[in-house]
């Protein structure tokens, strides 16, 4: 059985490590309830999305009791609901050490990657399609928990198994509207996106596996040269970034460091797709 303490966070429930807090026992108690009975305790945060619940009927009569509407989307998602907390005290360094932009050019960008990010979930959530923050979006949440200010775009990861033509239909109901086709379906695909409204550029980057590792290509048009990026592999969890709830790898930092090396904490406002990364490889021609 799950025991399940669920505070309102943004758009999602979130629940947190019981053991974690010192009066977990005493709390245990007035639940006539303990370690040790029928109860299992969930030893990780976690994040379900918003549910509807139904009455509970006891014996004929209806308690004070809900259960979800939707039990079996309720058993799937809490197999799925692994928490991390962006680390908000390294942020603060961060910000004081650096002095994050507060010009009216970067709230702007902040609020329109929010946006774009807010219509890129809704999209892909339709369409059952798991993706998270990548390259320079996930640097930003790890860093800073924040957008950088002077990317200029958003990026997500996808795996291509899970790829869908009508991403670009669905997309395009949405005001986001398909700009580079990069790659072919078995390699090295990657599709960038406009928003109509904000002119923002959203770049979705398909994941493959190849042995103990996840790849993700690049193509330099004008060359026909192909790229590649390596990491090890990775799983996901759920966290919160500009106030929504979205994936992003487990292990942050092995990610990070994988294509930023280890001066990713230091900003740098000049860099190259092709030889920056820590983990880019030359993977031929078109």
């Amino acid at each position: 059985v799950y025991l399940l303490i669920l505070y309102p966070r943004e758009d999602f429930w979130w629940y947190g490590n019981l053991q974690n807090d010192q009066k977990f026992h005493s709390k245990l108690k007035i639940l006539n309830s303990s370690q040790n009975n029928t109860w299992r305790i969930l030893t990780q945060e976690g994040a379900l999305d918003k549910f509807q619940g139904t009455l509970m009927k006891i014996n004929g009569i209806y308690r004070n009791y809900l259960y979800p509407r939707n039990i079996i989307k309720f058993i799937k998602n809490i197999k799925h609901s692994k928490f991390i907390e962006c680390n908000h005290t390294n942020a603060r360094i961060f910000k004081n050490r650096y002095k994050s932009e507060t010009s009216v050019k970067a709230r702007r960008f902040r609020h329109q990657s929010r946006k774009l990010l807010f219509k890129t979930k809704v999209v892909l959530d339709n369409l059952s399609i798991p993706f998270w923050l990548s390259s320079g979006t996930c640097l930003g949440y790890l860093r800073q928990c924040d957008i950088i200010s002077y990317s200029q775009d958003v990026d997500i990861g996808v795996f291509v198994k899970d790829f869908n033509y009508q991403i670009i239909a669905d997309m395009h109901a949405h005001h986001l509207y398909l700009k580079h086709w990069f790659g072919e379906l078995e390699d090295s695909l990657e599709l960038s996106f406009v928003d109509q409204q904000s002119t923002l550029k959203l770049d979705i980057f398909f994941f493959y596996v190849e042995g103990d590792t996840y790849w993700n290509g690049g193509t330099q048009v004008k060359t026909g040269k192909k790229f590649k990026y390596v990491f090890e592999k990775f799983y996901l969890c759920w966290t919160s970034f500009l106030g929504l709830k979205v994936r992003v790898p487990c292990d942050t930092k092995t990610y990070i460091l994988a294509n930023y090396g280890p001066n990713w904490t230091i900003p740098i406002r000049q860099w190259d797709w092709k030889s920056s990364p820590s983990n880019v490889k030359f993977n031929g021609y078109w």
